[in-house]
C-alpha cells in the first residue's frame, strides 16, 4: 500500500468510528421516547448488526481499491448525492509519512491478534458452557410435571429443562436444541408460584431467540471492540432484553409481581455468597441491574394513551431519519500537509 492508500484507509476508520459514536447517541435518544423494551431491544440489535454489515462493506471496498491500485483524492467529497455537512479535513504532517508506513501494519496486526484472541475466548465459553450441560440431570418428577405445562402454555415444545448443580442462577443455553438451566435450589421451590415465573421468564428468552442474538452480538463486539459504543450497545441490549421477558412474566402473571421479584432477589443473593456459581455462563441474568428490573416488575404502569403513543413513535421516526440525513456528513479526510507550508506541518 502507498502512503496515499494508508491515509485515505485511516479516514474511512476515523469516518467510520466518528459515525458510530452519532450513531449509538441516535439510539439513545430514540429509546428516551419508546416504553417497551422489546422494541428498545430490537433498536439496539438493528444498530449492532448494521454496525458489522457497514464496517464489513467499508473494509470490502477499501481491499478491492487497494487489490486494483485504485486511490482517490484525499480532498475530494465523497461522491454521495445526499451528502450535506462539510466533511473534516486534517492535514497529516509530511515528516509522518515513513512512521505511518511503518505503523499502521503494526496496528493492523495488532487489531487481528486481538480479534481472535477474543473469538477464541466466546468459543472456549461455549464449550465450557456444553462441558458443564453434560454434567446436568434431569429434574425430579415434581418439577418436571410443572415444567411440560408451563412450556406448552408457551409455545416452546422443543425446549428441555436440566438441573446444573454447580449453577446459581437460571440461565437460557443453546437455540438449535435449547436447553433451561436450573439450579439445585429450585427443585426446592416446586410447589411455589415464584419458580412458575422463573420458568415462563426464561421460555420467553427461547421464544425470542435471545441466545441466538447475544452470540451474534459478542462476536461483534469482537471485530469492533476497538469502540466504546458497541460495548453500550452490548449492555444496552442485556438489559432490555432482560425486561423484555420480565414484561412478558408480568403480562402472563399479572397478580405475581410480588413472588417473582422476591425470586429474583433469591437468585441475585447467592451470586453475591459465590460468584463461582455462575460458571462463566455469559447469558445468565446480570445482578448489577437488579434495582431497575426490581422497581419495573413492582410498578403497576399503566399504558400510555394512544396519542402519547403516536407523537412518540413519530418523534422516534424523526430522530432515525434525521441521523440517516446527517450521518453520511460525518466524515474525515486526510492528506499529507505540503512540505514547507507554515501551518500545513512541513518545514518552515
Amino acid at each position: 500500500m502507498t502512503p496515499d492508500a494508508y491515509l485515505q484507509f485511516a479516514g474511512r476508520v476515523l469516518t467510520y468510528s466518528l459515525q458510530l459514536s452519532a450513531g449509538v447517541v441516535a439510539c439513545m435518544a430514540v429509546t428516551r421516547l419508546c416504553l417497551a423494551a422489546h422494541r428498545r431491544f430490537r433498536l439496539w440489535l438493528g444498530f449492532m448488526m448494521a454496525a458489522v454489515i457497514y464496517g464489513a462493506v467499508m473494509i470490502a471496498q477499501e481491499l478491492q481499491k487497494v487489490r486494483h491500485g485504485q486511490t482517490t483524492d484525499p480532498m475530494a467529497p465523497p461522491p454521495h448525492p445526499w451528502f450535506v455537512l462539510p466533511a473534516h479535513f486534517w492535514l497529516v504532517p509530511q515528516q509522518w509519512r515513513s512512521m505511518l508506513v511503518s505503523w499502521l501494519p503494526v496496528v493492523g496486526v495488532t487489531y487481528l491478534v486481538i480479534a481472535a484472541s477474543m473469538l477464541l475466548a466466546v468459543i472456549w465459553r461455549q464449550v465450557r458452557l456444553r462441558l458443564l450441560v453434560r454434567h446436568s440431570r434431569r429434574p425430579g418428577p415434581e418439577l418436571a410435571a410443572l415444567f411440560a405445562g408451563i412450556r406448552a402454555r408457551a409455545g416452546a415444545d422443543g425446549c428441555e429443562l436440566v438441573v446444573v448443580p454447580e449453577l446459581g442462577s437460571p440461565a437460557t443455553a443453546f437455540w438449535w436444541k435449547p436447553r433451561i438451566l436450573l439450579p439445585e435450589i429450585c427443585e426446592e421451590m416446586a410447589g411455589g408460584d415464584s419458580l412458575t415465573t422463573v420458568l415462563w421468564h426464561e421460555l420467553v428468552h427461547v421464544r425470542r431467540r435471545d441466545y441466538l442474538w447475544a452470540l451474534a452480538v459478542d462476536v461483534a463486539c469482537c471485530i469492533l471492540f476497538f469502540h466504546p459504543a458497541v460495548w453500550k450497545a452490548r449492555r444496552q441490549m442485556r438489559i432490555e432484553r432482560e425486561l423484555a421477558c420480565d414484561e412478558a412474566v408480568i403480562a402472563a402473571y399479572p397478580d405475581g409481581r410480588a413472588d417473582y421479584a422476591e425470586s429474583l432477589t433469591r437468585f441475585a443473593r447467592l451470586l453475591m455468597i459465590d460468584e463461582g456459581l455462575n460458571m462463566g455462563i455469559d447469558f445468565a441474568a446480570p445482578i448489577n441491574f437488579l434495582s431497575t428490573r426490581v422497581h419495573a416488575i413492582l410498578a403497576d404502569r399503566q399504558s400510555a394513551p394512544k396519542w402519547q403513543q403516536a407523537v412518540r413513535g413519530m418523534g422516534s421516526v424523526a430522530l432515525l431519519a434525521i441521523f440517516c440525513v446527517l450521518a453520511p456528513g460525518l466524515a474525515v479526510f486526510l492528506r499529507f500537509g505540503a512540505a514547507g507550508l507554515p501551518g500545513a506541518g512541513g518545514a518552515p
